[in-house]
């Protein structure tokens, strides 16, 4: 009885493991590209590093892996690039600012059946803020933050129907 009792221990621990292995998907890592600041930047004080740091942030927070240029360049690794674009406009500032998500890779169009080397998106979010510029940093990080957070959203929901 004691090995019988044993044997089944063994099999359900065995089982519940592989299950929980099979069933657990990694997000791939997440390398982030940003621009330089330029002269608008400083005017309407705001900072790619600030909001680089913000997405990266949420992404560690979602134990989503960071990932290398090199890995970027060679597929391995999906690239988040932001872009953020200020303009001083009547003494305030507007903000133009996009994230997108995904990774260059052969594709073949479907019109032409010819291979082509594509940037695949997952996701885009964008838009556009105006406002005083000492606040336009915090109202950027949170965007970017939310943003983020939707991005992987939209991984995960995509990549469950993909599965299907």
């Amino acid at each position: 009885m004691g090995n019988s009792l044993r044997i089944i221990v063994l099999a359900l621990l065995a089982y519940c493991c592989v299950g929980t292995a099979v069933q657990a998907q990694e997000f791939p890592p997440v390398y982030v590209l940003t621009e330089e600041d330029d002269e608008e930047f400083r005017t309407c004080q705001v900072s790619n590093a600030s909001i680089k740091a913000t997405v990266e942030s949420e992404l560690s927070f979602n134990r989503v892996p960071f990932g290398t240029r090199e890995q970027a360049v060679r597929g391995e690794a999906l690239r988040a690039y932001i872009e953020v674009i200020p303009l001083v406009v009547s003494g305030e500032c507007a903000v133009s600012h996009r994230i997108s998500l995904g990774n260059y890779q052969r594709v073949v169009l479907s019109v032409t059946e010819k291979k082509i080397f594509a940037m695949v998106e997952i996701c885009k979010k964008a838009g556009l803020l105006s406002g005083p510029s000492d606040k336009m940093q915090s109202s950027l990080n949170a965007v970017f933050r939310d943003f983020t957070s939707q991005c992987i959203a939209e991984y995960w929901k995509n990549s469950e129907r993909g599965n299907r």
